[in-house]
């Protein structure tokens, strides 16, 4: 997950759904990059703590080198933001890495986020599902395989430099 840290940040949601995977007898380690209020951040790092979760905090830069890295290193991307976020960069940069993404419908990946095409998708807060489908990559690599495949495909061509500069011509010749 690469998200501010904050209440609609869907952070706790994945903390509940990881902690499902686990008891389901999953082997997996949560890695969570981004920054936030220190009361949101220490509210948690309590949760993940009192109960017992495999995460990992870090703090990377948007864009950044490292930040690609932890893409590349990552076998699956988390966006769980439960606002209508109009922005979903950071989860297109996953698939341009190479990563499967699930994701919540909200905001603007419900346009760009295709159930089984080129993502999972659930409902914002919804972490009974999230779990699911954690569960499914995790217990099919196959799947995950297909869907990075996918999602790196589309992202290469419709979000390169020409693709973009054509939608923006055509945009404004409307």
């Amino acid at each position: 997950i690469c998200t501010p840290l904050v209440r609609d940040s869907g952070i706790i949601t994945a903390f509940n759904a990881l902690k499902v995977v686990c008891e389901r007898g999953a082997r997996v380690t949560l890695t969570v990059c981004g920054k936030g209020p220190s009361d949101q951040v220490a509210s948690m790092r309590s949760f993940v703590i009192e109960h017992r979760l495999p995460v990992e905090f870090v703090n990377l830069a948007p864009r950044s080198r490292e930040l690609y890295q932890l893409f590349r290193d990552s076998d699956v991307f988390l966006r769980t933001e439960e606002w209508d976020e109009p922005c979903v960069t950071t989860p297109l940069e996953a698939m341009a890495s190479g990563q499967a993404v699930i994701a919540t419908s909200a905001g603007a990946g419900a346009e760009l986020l295709r159930h089984g095409v080129n993502a999972l998708v659930f409902g914002a807060g919804d972490f009974a599902t999230l779990a699911e489908l954690m569960l499914a990559v995790i217990g099919d690599p196959a799947l995950r395989h297909r869907l990075a495949a996918a999602g790196q495909t589309e992202v290469v061509a419709r979000y390169n430099e020409v693709a973009v500069a054509d939608q923006i011509e055509d945009f404004l010749k409307e």
